[in-house]
């Protein structure tokens, strides 16, 4: 069954739903099911195989015409190469090509048949390679979605044509009933599903120009030299579209030109074979019997009997004898009337008919040099007083070197006879395929037209009766003509109108298929073009470029021992060139800073190590307390620091504290919190003051945001009493009893996060042999390469297994004990410790 092509539209329409349907599903299965879990092999070839079945179900659903099937087979092949993978796109093109070639078998007639079963496997192929080289394995644009779908269909349409040069026009035919349709069809369903998949994937239809991101280079390329292809191709499609419209105008003038001229010469052709015998056969009767000088009436009386030929064969309008002079004066007429007035001239009466450049006597002087020969005049409109309007036909001949003979008929005897003869003129004429030529009175009587029976009972249109206008003459017109919309060209011969018809349909189908057939080449050839442009910009400045980013990358981590090394063309060597030489000049200020930064922070070190008690033992004289401590920083210099002094005669002030950060800023914080406490303390005030005071100032002078933890106590070594405040630190351990212990207490706020906060007193007792044991968060965050924490439990289990010895010993036995632990790793805080050891009053 053939469908209209409102039904095609619908059909294919419905049809794509199915590989938009399919896609969508296996999409899902891959993403949300356990055929994700399927080895790779084995899904191209189930979505192959799947797709495969859609392509032959698009086929035989496709919709018949005359000589082609409109469907949408190569999309399957294609969706499946360009969303699942190249291998599963040629599985579904083999499967539908074989499909297709064996259609020849049921479906006879067919111009597309091979056309298409290449266009099959070569759509699988297209689309793995381009979703490994154009999209790099990922999912299509929506913009490029289009153009390959376009380019697709652009190249089986092509394919229909070159399979039939032998018989173009059935090809073009075919190709012009269904590429619209087959077009759109096949446009929304590929659309479709790629725009749902990147909603699915979170990303936006045109994400290669959304805002605030950058595109790669490779990405950018495409988009522009993409937009610029189209650009070019629009321009070039209507330059030509503008070219071929102007030539099938030109083509419809010639033919009308033409057509005209050969029926006008047939119309002239019939008039002189009707005039030429009677005026003949006149001057042959007059000949008997010449005109004799001063026997007016009576040759005008005889040359009214020559107005009537033998046997009455014809019948004159007038029979005149005038005189081949400069005036053309009259001899003698058939005319009683104007015999009797002989003499005046000829062209009183004679007037000029339109489009003629001479009269009739005019034309007898020309001719006085010349062998006598017949000169006969177009038929014409007369006016004068007695009969108004009407149309006369002259004919002349010389019949001596003096006088001729003019002859004139009328409508009433030229109409019937010439109509006669010019009624089969047009039955045998072809305007092209469909046009057709009319003959028509001045009235608007049809005279002759070539019969077509598309025209049989339809009324001619008044403003083609009614064709007036000389000067519109040769010149195309549109119109309809038998209500049919066409393009027209008209001529007036013998007064009739000679009108030549085109149907504006075939003159515009012409034009329609050379544009379509030149647009299908440009759209192949703008995307060859596109293809070699995209890959040797992507060959010879892409790659290089993101070769070069890759090593600057590199550079930007740390690596200042890459060299970039691009060097196939001249631009690129000098690139490169130019960015190794800044990169060893990079290095070397790099280790011109290094070395004075060391110098720097040595010397810092120095002015902090100083700043800090160092000196063991650090009170000789004092036999009721022992004291140690160590620091070693992350960096250079550090934020932890201690510090323990004497403030009276049997008072020891000691404290750790950790200031947050490192390096020179946390050190320069730190000298303003341990100038401050010691300051407060030499004032002989409470820990818990002192702390307070001390939040206060550091609070107040905080412009880095910084803050320190503090553990700070005052040790009576009298009684062996110790009152504390910890400020946010870690919690120390006490040995007594033969068992180390963390010491139970109440945590506050960090320094100089609260301004006002004011600090709670502790205390607890020492007794002789008893030590305290001191540290920041270094010691028990230090940290392997596989993150695990040294931690309070080892630091325990360490100090309890080893006791019974020195200070000294201790703080370095659990520092060595870290190194063992962390091997070799990274130390990324200061690690200070400080060991007190009360020994009472020494008998």
């Amino acid at each position: 069954m053939i469908y209209s092509k409102q039904m095609i539209y619908l059909y294919l329409c419905l049809t794509a739903l199915i590989p938009i349907a399919v896609t969508i599903g296996y999409y899902f299965s891959k993403e949300k099911t356990i055929f994700n879990l399927v080895p790779k092999f084995w899904q191209q070839i189930i979505i192959g195989i799947g797709f495969g079945l859609v392509t032959i179900a698009c086929t035989e659903l496709g919709q018949k015409t005359n000589s082609a099937i409109a469907s949408i087979s190569d999309v399957a092949p294609l969706l499946s190469g360009i969303i699942f993978g190249g291998p599963s796109g040629i599985i579904a093109g083999c499967i539908g090509a074989l499909e297709r070639g064996l259609t020849c078998f049921w479906y006879q007639g067919q111009v597309d048949i091979w056309a298409s079963v290449i266009s099959l496997l070569f759509s699988g192929v297209f689309a793995a390679l381009i979703r490994k080289y154009l999209f790099e394995n990922k999912y299509p644009s929506w913009g490029f979605a289009i153009a390959i779908t376009v380019v697709l269909e652009v190249l089986h349409f092509v394919l229909i044509f070159l399979f039939n040069l032998s018989n173009p026009n059935i090809a073009m035919e075919s190709i012009r009933a269904i590429c619209l349709p087959v077009f759109l069809a096949s446009v929304f369903a590929v659309l479709v599903p790629v725009i749902l998949i990147n909603i699915l994937n979170k990303r936006k239809f045109n994400d290669e120009i959304r805002k605030n991101t950058k595109t790669r280079m490779s990405t950018q390329v495409q988009i522009w030299l993409l937009s610029s292809i189209a650009f070019c191709y629009a321009i070039s499609t209507l330059i030509v579209y503008g070219v071929q419209t102007n030539s099938a105008y030109k083509n419809a003038d010639t033919t009308f030109k033409l057509t005209i001229n050969d029926v006008s010469d047939d119309v002239n052709d019939a008039s002189k074979n009707y005039l030429s015998p009677i005026l003949e056969d006149v001057i042959e009767r007059y000949n008997q019997d010449p005109y004799q000088e001063g026997k007016v009436v009576e040759y005008a009386q005889k040359l009214h009997n020559l107005m009537t030929g033998p046997d009455n064969l014809y019948t004159l309008a007038s029979v005149d004898l005038i005189s081949l002079n400069e005036y053309g004066n009259f001899i003698c007429s058939s005319d009683i009337v104007w015999g009797e007035k002989c003499g005046y001239k000829y062209d009183f009466y004679m007037t000029q008919f339109p489009g003629q450049s001479y009269d009739l006597h005019q034309k007898m002087l020309e001719y006085s040099s010349v062998p006598y020969q017949p000169f006969i005049q177009a038929f014409g409109k007369r006016s004068d007083d007695t009969r108004g309007d009407y149309y006369l036909k002259y004919a002349a001949q010389r019949i001596n070197d003096s006088q001729y003979i003019a002859i004139s008929i009328d409508a009433d005897v030229f109409y019937p006879f010439v109509e006669s003869q010019i009624a089969d003129i047009t039955s045998f004429r072809h305007v092209n395929n469909t046009g057709h030529i009319i003959i028509m009175e001045h009235t608007g009587r049809v005279v002759s037209n070539n019969s077509d029976p598309r025209f049989i009972g339809r009324e001619l249109e008044p403003e083609i009766k009614n064709l007036s206008d000389e000067s519109k003459q040769f010149v195309r017109q549109t119109g309809n003509v038998y209500q049919e919309y066409a393009f027209y060209m008209y001529h007036f011969a013998e007064t009739y109108k000679i009108v030549v018809v085109l149907p504006y349909e075939e003159v515009m189908n012409a034009r329609d298929s050379s544009f379509i057939l030149n647009t299908f080449m440009e759209i192949l050839i703008f995307a060859i073009l596109y293809t070699i442009i995209y890959f040797l910009l992507k060959r010879k400045v892409v790659n290089k470029i993101e070769r070069i980013n890759s090593s600057l990358g590199k550079i930007i981590d740390g690596d200042l021992y890459i060299k970039v090394d691009v060097n196939s063309s001249y631009e690129f060597a000098s690139l490169s060139s130019d960015i190794n030489y800044t990169v060893d000049t990079l290095k070397k200020y790099i280790t011109e800073a290094e070395k004075r930064i060391d110098d720097e922070l040595a010397f810092a070190k120095t002015i902090q190590a100083s700043s800090l008690p160092s000196t063991f033992p650090a009170f000789p004289d004092k036999k009721q307390f022992d004291i140690y401590a160590t620091m070693d920083t992350a960096k250079e210099v550090g934020g932890d620091f201690y510090d323990f002094y004497v403030i009276d005669k049997y008072k020891l002030a000691f404290l750790i504290a950790d200031v947050s950060g490192k390096g020179i800023p946390a050190a320069m914080f730190m000298m303003e919190a341990k100038a401050a406490i010691k300051n407060l303390t030499k004032g002989l005030l409470k820990p818990d003051e002192v702390m307070t005071k001390t939040n206060e100032f550091l609070a107040q002078h905080n412009d880095a945001n910084m803050f320190v933890t503090c553990w700070f106590g005052i040790l009576d070594f009298k009684t062996g009493h110790v009152e504390f405040v910890n400020a946010g630190h870690n919690s120390p351990l006490v040995y007594r009893d033969g068992k180390w212990s963390y010491i139970k207490q109440k945590r506050d706020v960090v320094l100089a996060a609260v301004d006002g906060y004011k600090y709670t007193l502790q205390e607890f007792d020492l007794a002789p042999g008893d030590r305290l044991y001191l540290y920041t968060d270094g010691v028990t965050e230090a940290t392997t390469k596989d993150s695990e924490l040294y931690g309070e439990i080892r630091l325990e289990v360490y100090l309890n297994t080893h006791k019974g010895m020195l200070l000294k010993e201790t703080l370095l036995g659990v520092k060595s004990d870290i190194d063992t632990f962390v091997k070799g790793a990274d130390q990324f805080d200061d690690i200070t410790m400080l060991a007190i050891e009360f020994k009472g009053e020494q008998k």
